[in-house]
């Protein structure tokens, strides 16, 4: 029985020890649970505080900002200040510049022409077409414009019918040309019109253009009468150049008698030449019977190289009367014939010009004493310091003149 007790004992001390254990190893484990859920929360804490001290550091850093921000606000205003007003100062200095060349280009105005002389009087404005017989053939026009700017000017001619030499250019914005009219048509016998373009530029590309508006006239066609043919007598009168009244007048300077010289000096000045016969034995002689008429030169000296600052000479028709005058270097004669100056030096050299028949006629028919001509070239000078001219004795010009 004791032995009974003694092991109920036993067995119920092993049950409360094992139940103290169990309790210990709960009471463990209850343990670990709260420090493992104490761990959790601090950590919990400590990330939730740092989350709110980096908030803190951006709120503070915001407000620094915020306070900060009139004077940065005001540097980025002042920039925008700064970057606009440069933008309105390039603006206005570009707006500047677009109106400087708009006044630029608006002031650049395209040169004009202020004179056309022809025959000795200035027809620009005219009223009206300008009448040209088909029998002058020659004529001369001396054109002068002027450029606002002072730039340097070019004339360009073109012409309906016939044909222009070259343009000669006097001095600057004053320009020399003589147009040749074409044969009149085989029956014509009414006016045509044409007309002479005349367009001066400068060095930028502005232009005027001026138009001379022409009729050439036709010759008069005479009723044919048919009558018994009868041989025609035929006779000739030979006229000598005057050696008072022939000469040179050199530009700027003077007139002078005897020697005809045509060409440059070494002062480069331009010399023209004259020549003058005495027509007043021909008044007895009918107009309308002189049949031809040349202008002879039996003798032409070459100086130096006049050609070389010319390729033509020009012939007109001019009366100065009984004096050669310095003003008679601006002559305002009508061209009768031109020629290659390259041949005109030599012996026996004969102009030959239906033109000069029918201005010795009119000079008839006028009374006039004096028939007079001036020779000049196309050119002026070539700078070199020394003679370039042709000279002429008056002595071996002749006036041949052919009549029914």
């Amino acid at each position: 029985m004791y032995y009974y007790i003694v092991l109920i004992q036993s067995v119920s001390l092993r049950g409360i020890m094992r139940k103290k254990v169990l309790f210990t190893i709960y009471l463990i484990l209850i343990a670990i649970l709260f420090m493992t859920v104490a761990f959790t929360c601090s950590f919990c804490d400590f990330l939730v505080g740092k989350e709110g001290a980096e908030q803190a550091e951006i709120d503070t850093v915001e407000q620094d900002d915020n306070e900060s921000s009139p004077a940065g606000n005001s540097s980025s205003d002042s920039s925008n200040a700064d970057q606009e007003e440069s933008a309105e100062d390039s603006s206005q200095a570009s707006s500047n510049d677009n109106d400087d060349q708009s006044d630029n280009a608006s002031e650049n105005n395209p040169p004009q022409i202020t004179r056309i002389i022809y025959s000795g009087q200035d027809i620009i404005g005219g009223s009206g077409s300008l009448s040209v017989s088909y029998q002058q053939g020659l004529h001369e026009f001396e054109i002068t414009a002027k450029e606002p700017e002072g730039e340097n000017i070019d004339l360009k001619v073109s012409a309906g019918l016939g044909t222009i030499t070259e343009i000669v250019i006097l001095e600057p914005g004053i320009f020399r040309f003589i147009w040749s009219v074409p044969e009149a048509p085989s029956g014509a016998v009414d006016p045509i019109g044409t007309a002479l373009d005349l367009i001066v530029l400068d060095v930028n590309g502005n232009r005027t253009t001026y138009r001379i508006e022409i009729i050439l006239t036709p010759p008069e066609q005479e009723d044919q009468i048919f009558e018994p043919v009868e041989e025609a007598s035929i006779g000739s009168i030979i006229l000598k150049a005057s050696n008072e009244l022939s000469g040179m007048v050199i530009e700027d300077d003077q007139a002078y008698t005897g020697t005809i010289f045509i060409g440059d000096d070494p002062q480069n000045r331009v010399l023209k030449g004259y020549i003058s016969f005495d027509i007043s034995d021909l008044t007895s002689v009918e107009a309308d019977s002189i049949s031809k008429v040349n202008l002879r030169f039996d003798s032409v000296r070459s100086i130096n190289v006049p050609f070389h600052i010319s390729n033509t000479v020009i012939f007109k028709v001019f009366y100065y009367g009984n004096s050669l005058d310095l003003q008679d270097y601006y002559d305002n004669g009508v061209v009768f014939a031109t020629t290659d100056a390259m041949n005109f030096g030599g012996t026996n050299k004969i102009i030959n010009s239906g033109h000069l028949g029918t201005r010795l006629k009119l000079a008839i028919e006028e009374n006039k004493q004096w028939f007079q001509i001036s020779i000049r070239l196309d050119g002026n000078s070539n700078n070199d310091d020394g003679y370039d001219t042709f000279q002429i004795k008056p002595k071996d010009v002749y006036l041949d003149i052919d009549f029914d």
